[in-house]
């Protein structure tokens, strides 16, 4: 029986798919990469972001390499952020249906975590949740350790507990610490990359309040 639902936030519960693809993409003429396509970046796209980076070609070879890029990218996101996206349709209905309910809603994001705290104000959703696990820097890490962390902190049983999230990392993150996955299709990776691992997928927050239900 499902009592403890944990979101991933950057392309599950916030749509900022095109954003972050935008600042990705001045990334790539900063240090003078060919362009990648959308497709091509929700077919790629994978943590560690320091390991995704060398996979499409940025020179991370050392760490201050990798903290250039990482800083770069935060700094525009925190700008742009707020203007450039927005909760996905039907999640705010499906939030107040699930916390109506009796679920225990959380967040196990790699957002780092004064970003997650200021998104979570003025997007006007705080309120349904029940607690956060967030990163401390801005390297995007950790999402299993601290992940582990929160569930024994607050007690909670993995086996009456799901989560979802639009990433593969959000499938292993779920695989490790002990909890059921579910991948959403609209965020950072495809459709067809989802596919390749053995976890129930939706295509909304009708779809997943459904899901919910039924299990």
């Amino acid at each position: 029986m499902i009592k403890n639902i944990f979101f991933d936030f950057n392309g599950t519960i916030l749509d900022d798919l095109q954003v972050c693809f935008e600042i990705e993409s001045e990334m790539f003429e900063m240090e003078g990469l060919p362009q990648i396509t959308l497709d091509f970046y929700k077919d790629n796209f994978s943590f560690p972001v320091r390991e995704y980076y060398k996979k499409v070609g940025f020179d991370v070879i050392n760490d201050e390499d990798y903290d250039r890029l990482a800083k770069y990218f935060f700094n525009e996101y925190t700008k742009r952020q707020a203007a450039e996206s927005k909760l996905y349709d039907g999640l705010i209905e499906c939030l107040s249906k699930l916390k109506n309910d009796g679920y225990k809603l959380f967040i196990l994001t790699a957002t780092e975590r004064k970003l997650l705290v200021e998104q979570l104000k003025y997007l006007g959703i705080a309120e349904f949740f029940d607690g956060f696990a967030a990163c401390d820097d801005i390297h995007a890490g950790g999402k299993i350790e601290y992940g582990r962390e929160f569930i024994k902190e607050n007690k909670l049983d993995p086996k009456e507990s799901i989560m979802i999230g639009d990433c593969i990392h959000d499938y292993e993150v779920a695989n490790e610490i002990g909890l059921k996955p579910v991948l959403f299709s609209q965020g950072h990776n495809s459709l067809k990359l989802l596919k390749t691992v053995n976890a129930p997928i939706v295509n909304s927050y009708e779809e997943f309040y459904e899901f919910v239900k039924k299990h």
